[in-house]
């Protein structure tokens, strides 16, 4: 095993890749072997030898290991998407689902695919179902909840969804998604009105930086009420925030990534509410 850990440490995949196998030829339970090899599979993108490894660790710890091969599934459906096997792509996302029901990567790619071919109201479902696998990363696909609604055409269906969605979920970076829908149907004074509402109580990056999206009213009145808002918001404000940050490790990015860069965790990085300032 020493042996193998120089060899991965100075990237000699290969060389490393061999001693972990010929440890499992003796020990074929051995779980750092098993974890070095899924490494190694992980660095090198090989995702149906990080699968093999992983489900040999799968019945000793479901539970850990389950959304890790989950991932390596969605990535084999990513590169599938990529070369338009829509049927392969299916099957890799309901492989994903079957390790790990709470992913929402999977959901995410299954309501992507429904999407294309207009199934919209399945599209919807997945997403909403998104809530209840992890709600962190809900925000990131409002935009898409939205179009299923458009085209549905559930104005009021969504306008009633998003209400309720952020009366459960306060701390959850809605605003600016629930905003856009208010512009989109009721109008946008009616968005500046919500916008406003909510800097009110609670100052934040995001709420003044939808405030400063809409155009100027040519009502005089109407323009001092707007900039009075983002002074009260601006004056308690020191720096941006990052829209995305791993719970593992603090990593900060403006890039999802599924697979954390830092801390080399699967799914902890999420978008970032800003906190509340007073």
């Amino acid at each position: 095993l020493e042996l193998g850990y120089d060899y991965l440490g100075d990237g000699w995949f290969d060389r490393a890749e061999g001693l972990f196998k010929e440890v499992l030829i003796h020990d074929p339970r051995s779980e750092k072997a098993l974890q070095n090899l899924i490494l190694i599979y992980q660095q090198e993108k090989d995702w149906h030898k990080a699968i093999d490894a992983a489900e040999s660790l799968f019945s000793q710890n479901a539970a850990k290991v389950g959304p890790m091969i989950s991932q390596y599934y969605c990535e084999l459906a990513d590169i599938a998407n990529a070369k338009g096997d829509v049927s392969l792509v299916e099957h890799y996302a309901n492989q994903a689902l079957r390790y790990d029901s709470a992913s929402v990567r999977a959901s995410i790619i299954l309501a992507d695919l429904a999407m294309t071919v207009n199934d919209y109201k399945k599209a919807k479902l997945l997403l909403q179902q998104i809530e209840k696998q992890d709600v962190e990363f809900l925000p990131i696909v409002m935009d898409k909840l939205d179009e299923c609604h458009y085209h549905e055409d559930e104005a009021e269906v969504l306008l009633e969804y998003l209400d309720e969605l952020v009366k459960r979920h306060t701390n959850l970076p809605l605003l600016e998604s629930h905003a856009k829908v208010i512009e989109r149907y009721k109008g946008q004074d009616a968005a500046i009105d919500y916008v406003m509402a909510k800097l009110e109580k609670n100052p934040s990056l995001d709420g003044m930086n939808q405030l400063l999206s809409y155009k100027h009213s040519e009502n005089e009145k109407d323009v001092y009420a707007m900039m009075l808002g983002l002074k009260n918001a601006v004056t308690v404000m020191k720096q941006e925030q990052s829209a995305y940050q791993c719970k593992q490790c603090g990593f900060k990015t403006n890039t999802l990534y599924w697979l954390c860069p830092s801390c080399h965790n699967w799914g902890s990085v999420k978008p970032h509410a800003c906190e509340p300032v007073c």
